[in-house]
């Protein structure tokens, strides 16, 4: 398996190794600067190609288009073991994931390890949430087909708790509850405040831990994917490289 796959890599990387990138900066063709031989781990063991780094001299931009194409970091888990392991920091605390992948994927990782696969697909998970509510936020964007729609769409409320995920404030402080029991709405929080305990309290709010903002919010991302059960959108997604 390892030679059949080190095999279509090298195919891939002849034929993507023809014209030079155009910078997305300045629309200018770049310079190939060096080609150099990388490898990285994929799920079968460690791909090597020859990845040839372009440079916009005006712009100073440099990319390995074809590392981007393909999906990988140099020296690092790409592809489907990265997202087996994003999948595992998803559900457990990352000593614990680091654990869980030595028993059921035989792969030996540090916590740290998780925490930067997670880091990464979470990076790109989020991108295509914020692209999503950007697009849906535009008055201009093309409305999703209402031939599948469901027939009733319920949205809970939930205007008092401190963490709430969804948080509604009407007329400053305090919800209209009895507007919304004369309009036949429901005021009941227990959708909401179960929610709250599905996404991100069986996760994030487990003994000792501690989050920074991006780190909450990559691995939320990755979280609603799974809850959503759109985890195999994940595999259209690129990693996105972290300094």
């Amino acid at each position: 398996m390892l030679a059949a796959l080190q095999s279509k890599v090298e195919v891939f990387a002849a034929t993507a190794r023809g014209a030079a990138p155009v910078c997305p900066q300045c629309g200018r063709p770049m310079r190939c600067q060096d080609t150099r031989e990388v490898s990285w781990l994929a799920r079968c063991g460690c791909l090597h190609a020859a990845v040839s780094r372009y440079r916009c001299p005006p712009c100073r931009y440099a990319c390995r288009p074809l590392l981007d194409l393909l999906g990988v970091e140099p020296g690092r888990i790409s592809g489907a073991p990265a997202r087996l392991l994003a999948l595992l920091a998803t559900v457990a605390p990352y000593p614990l994931a680091a654990r869980l992948a030595g028993l059921l994927l035989g792969v030996s990782i540090s916590p740290m390890g998780i925490w930067r696969v997670a880091q990464r697909l979470g990076e790109a998970a989020a991108h295509r949430t914020d692209a999503l509510s950007r697009y849906h936020a535009d008055s201009r964007s093309i409305g999703a087909p209402t031939q599948t729609a469901p027939a009733a769409v319920v949205l809970g409320v939930d205007g008092a708790c401190s963490c709430a995920v969804v948080k509604f404030w009407i007329s400053g402080t305090r919800m209209r509850y009895d507007e919304y029991l004369r309009m036949g709405y429901g005021i009941g929080s227990g959708a909401v405040e179960s929610a709250h305990k599905q996404v991100v309290h069986a996760r994030f709010r487990q003994a000792g831990m501690r989050w920074s903002e991006a780190g909450a919010r990559r691995l939320l991302a990755l979280r609603l994917l799974l809850l959503n059960q759109d985890w195999a959108l994940l595999d259209r997604l690129r990693m996105v490289s972290l300094a």
